[in-house]
């Protein structure tokens, strides 16, 4: 080892980190940090890489996969958290083992000054293992740098490293789709009652509603549909006609026109009405006959125009229905199921 000037020094505080460990990870960045230990113009910067020892002077012995890049690139080049300067040049040297970092003008530095950059070219060695970099700093532009002799340094130091496995995680969010149909509050039984006065008649006179809710929250990323099935308000021989001949089109209800319909509110929202069975006011009624059975269809009454996990929302489902004057006496059921489909 060349015999080196008093003034030279070993810098007591130096790091770099890694941004990651994993052995052969490329486009990896060091980050590099040394506090100065003394006043004088900086003007190269050496980081060599080796895998045998840290001491300045002895053979340095290349790191299997190693490289800081065939053209390292620097960025972030900064003296006490301002940016240094200056056209600063990186180049690799040894085979890529070796990073110099040079500026003819250079940088004066003071005792306690912290410079710091980012080296964010190297490709990490190639297995699990410990290493060494070592710190040179001088005063002139190209120092004539090798492991065993390392010119006239102004201070050095050395950082142990080490590469290491990345641990793997597996962890699984279940799917999950909250869905409850109700009168007033979510578990009661939403029985409806389609009718006016004392006794709850339908007839020819007037439109008569009554309302059930939903409520719907899902994790899934591709959306969710509320669907109907069901029948017309009917008894065993006698079915009332569905609004608008059930052909899924809305259309208004007139009071003694005998139909039977629903629409849905919001109209809008992240889950909405479709057109079709969208509440927009008024006494217009939607009925799709591809919502009865035996028909495998059904009709789409809600969904997400942006698909995406939903949280808690609440909707209202309106019915409407009116007799005319030859609808036959009797006493008129219907069972409508509202079926939530998610797409995970």
């Amino acid at each position: 080892m060349a015999a080196q000037p008093v003034s030279a020094l070993y810098t007591y505080s130096r790091s770099i980190k890694m941004s990651t460990s994993q052995p052969s990870a490329t486009g990896v960045t060091y980050s590099v940090s040394f506090k100065a230990d003394q006043a004088y113009t900086l003007k190269t910067l050496i980081v060599d890489f080796c895998a045998n020892s840290p001491l300045i002077g002895q053979t340095c012995s290349a790191l299997a996969g190693f490289t800081v890049g065939a053209t390292p690139t620097v960025i972030n080049f900064q003296q006490n958290g301002v940016a240094v300067a200056g056209s600063w040049t990186a180049a690799s040297q040894n085979s890529g083992r070796t990073l110099s970092f040079s500026n003819a003008t250079g940088v004066s530095v003071a005792a306690g000054d912290n410079l710091t950059l980012d080296l964010t070219t190297v490709t990490n060695p190639n297995s699990v293992t410990s290493f060494y970099a070592r710190m040179l700093t001088y005063d002139v532009t190209s120092p004539a740098y090798s492991d065993v002799s390392t010119a006239v340094f102004r201070e050095t130091g050395s950082v142990a490293l080490s590469t290491a496995n990345n641990i793997g995680f597996t962890f699984q969010v279940p799917e999950s789709l909250s869905f409850c149909v109700y009168k007033t509050t979510c578990g009661d039984t939403p029985a409806l009652t389609l009718g006016h006065g004392t006794n709850k008649v339908l007839d020819s006179s007037v439109i008569d509603t009554d309302t059930a809710q939903f409520s719907i929250a899902t994790n899934a990323l591709n959306g969710v549909a509320i669907m109907a099935r069901g029948t017309s308000l009917k008894t065993s021989s006698y079915t009332i006609a569905p609004i608008n001949g059930g052909s899924g089109v809305q259309a208004a209800m007139v009071a003694g026109t005998e139909a039977f319909g629903l629409k849905v509110s919001p109209t809008t929202g992240s889950i909405a009405a479709t057109a079709a069975y969208a509440d927009t006011g008024g006494n217009s009624y939607t009925f799709d006959n591809n919502m009865v059975p035996p028909s495998t269809g059904s009709a789409i009454i809600a969904n997400q125009a942006t698909p995406g996990p939903l949280s808690s929302t609440v909707m209202t489902v309106t019915f409407g229905a009116t007799a005319s004057s030859t609808t036959p006496a009797n006493v008129y059921t219907a069972i409508i199921s509202l079926i939530a489909v998610a797409t995970f």
